[in-house]
């Protein structure tokens, strides 16, 4: 999946943020915009209920995430006066940086630490962290997986006295 984005947008209720009139002006190119009302994808009838876009900070997959916090970091130094225009620009009601992580689906937990620097940084610029947690299990296995309880994890069999 996806390493990290910076995702900027409005309230779905209040003023609306015009989008392309702050992407007029920035540098950041987006990889996704949405604006308010617009049809979602051709094949829903659900609309977008607030305007907003996605800029990749980090193209680290979901397996690096060490790499994606570096990038991130270093995209937050490098571009603090434009996101201080973004998180203050008229209609933004959130900017975030979101950490796309893969979950290995044989695996029982997962731990990612943020750095002390970056969490700084974030706060300093108003910036909130998000992380979207994905199944990194492939559609073959996911076939080949058998739901009973007998079903093995990490080389054994499990149950509940594990």
């Amino acid at each position: 999946m996806p390493g990290c984005v910076l995702r900027a947008y409005g309230s779905d209720s209040g003023e609306d943020f015009d989008v392309d009139a702050f992407l007029a002006q920035s540098p950041f190119t987006p990889c996704a915009i949405a604006h308010r009302g617009q049809q979602r994808h051709v094949k829903t009838a659900k609309v977008h209920e607030a305007s907003g876009f996605n800029h990749v900070v980090s193209e680290a997959d979901g397996d690096h995430v060490p790499v994606q916090i570096e990038d991130s970091n270093k995209f937050l130094v490098a571009n603090r006066d434009e996101i201080r225009r973004l998180v203050s620009f008229p209609g933004v009601e959130v900017v975030c940086l979101d950490f796309g992580w893969d979950f290995p689906h044989r695996s029982w937990s997962q731990f990612n630490f943020f750095p002390v620097e970056l969490l700084r940084e974030c706060a300093a610029l108003g910036v909130a962290i998000e992380v979207s947690i994905y199944d990194s299990e492939s559609p073959n296995e996911q076939l080949q997986r058998t739901p009973d309880r007998n079903s093995r994890v990490r080389g054994r069999a499990w149950s509940r006295r594990d």
